[in-house]
């Protein structure tokens, strides 16, 4: 009886030695496999890691890839994002066309600041507009900060703030228009041209973050360099006309402001195209 006892009493105690080290061996693999899905881990992982996580099938061979939190999302939704990207492009950009079809002619007439009353719908078209596309622009760079972070991290940062910039100063030109349906006369033609003013800024903000962008998009090949280098003289192109504007050297919505600004739009709806047929090149990632 006793040394049955005992027997039993032993073969319990093996039991629950064998299930605590099985649940331990359990818990390590579940904690590594979420590490690896967390994207937590870098470089190699030691093989005494592996083999007290249980995973002796891999000890000859340490695991050499690098999972950040964001590259996961990038890699198996490039596509995804690159349609994403494309969208908010031709958002942007048909926004800021229409916006601007539809306050040339009201700025153009003389009688405006006295009739502000009788383009109310108009001015909140432009409005609507106007708001697109500062949200889009911001949504842009949001949407690729992760992906071309991998690359360079300063210049995507730097992306990101100037576009985040762009898109606050824009807001604040949208709201000038929706002002001018609450000031009286006088103040009328000061709101306009603080409007016009804001949205001056807002492009020469976007012209000097086409650099940074067409840059990154030329180093990394993410995208056709035709693209990439058509982009840049088109933002040069944009800029000289935003400073020759600044500085009163052509008028606002002249032959030389749109041949000047004319290319970049062009290159933002062909990349805009590119990028939901096509997507991103990721080779250059995967092969450094």
């Amino acid at each position: 009886m006793r040394s049955s006892s005992h027997a039993d009493r032993s073969q319990l105690s093996g039991f629950g030695s064998s299930l605590a080290k099985t649940s331990t061996k359990i818990d390590r693999e579940i904690d590594l496999h979420q590490c690896l899905q967390a994207g937590m881990l870098k470089l190699a992982v030691d093989q005494r890691v592996c083999a007290e996580a249980g995973m002796s099938d891999i000890q000859s061979e340490p695991i050499a890839s690098v999972v950040e939190p964001w590259a996961i999302v990038v890699e198996v939704g490039s596509i995804g994002v690159a349609r994403l990207v494309g969208v908010l492009f031709i958002a942007a950009t048909s926004a800021t066309m229409i916006s601007q079809i539809i306050m040339e002619p009201l700025v153009a007439d003389a009688s405006f600041a006295s009739t502000i009353n009788d383009h109310r719908q108009t001015l909140a078209f432009a409005t609507v507009f106007e708001i697109i596309n500062a949200l889009a622009s911001a949504g842009i760079a949001i949407a690729l900060y992760p992906l071309l972070q991998r690359g360079a991290e300063l210049p995507a940062a730097g992306y990101l703030g100037m576009r985040l910039i762009e898109g606050a100063v824009g807001v604040c030109a949208a709201l000038g228009l929706v002002m001018l349906l609450h000031v009286e006369e006088p103040l009328a033609q000061v709101v306009l041209s603080m409007h016009d003013w804001l949205f001056l800024y807002v492009l020469i903000v976007f012209s000097v973050g086409t650099f940074l962008l067409y840059t990154m998009l030329f180093n990394f090949g993410l995208v056709p360099k035709v693209l990439a280098v058509w982009g840049l003289i088109g933002g040069a192109m944009l800029l000289i006309s935003c400073l020759s504007l600044l500085f009163g050297w052509i008028e606002m919505g002249g032959t030389t402001d749109l041949l000047l600004s004319l290319p970049i739009w062009i290159n933002e709806m062909a990349l805009a195209v590119w990028l939901i047929v096509k997507g991103f090149d990721l080779s250059h990632f995967e092969s450094g």
